[in-house]
């Protein structure tokens, strides 16, 4: 999927959805992300903030945007943490644009 600012706004819009169903509002508006390394970034610190904060919010938002259990359980098990935050944004971004592409091609009846 290419990158452009209408693939933001949906991943964003999916993101956000995924939140605020917990409670969590964790994006800005569409206009202060111009790309998706912003993205990531941005997305990384408000991961972080719960991380510090309330972790069972964080661990129920990764559940609810169908995230690998897999490859969380591996992610968390490191003993250095640090980096946790930005892993967790890009593979939040990818899960997005692979929901999005799934329902691209639904729409479109290859699927």
């Amino acid at each position: 999927m290419k990158e452009n600012n209408e693939n933001i706004s949906e991943v964003i819009s999916l993101v956000s959805k995924d939140m605020d169903k917990i409670g969590v509002a964790a994006l800005p508006a569409k206009s202060k992300l111009h790309n998706m390394d912003e993205l990531k970034k941005y997305l990384a610190q408000k991961i972080a903030e719960l991380m510090d904060r309330n972790y069972e919010k964080l661990i129920n938002a990764l559940y609810l945007i169908d995230l690998d259990e897999k490859k969380l359980h591996e992610l968390f098990s490191v003993t250095n943490r640090d980096y946790i935050p930005e892993v967790l944004a890009g593979m939040i971004i990818e899960r997005q644009i692979q929901k999005l592409q799934f329902r691209k091609k639904y729409k479109e009846g290859k699927i």
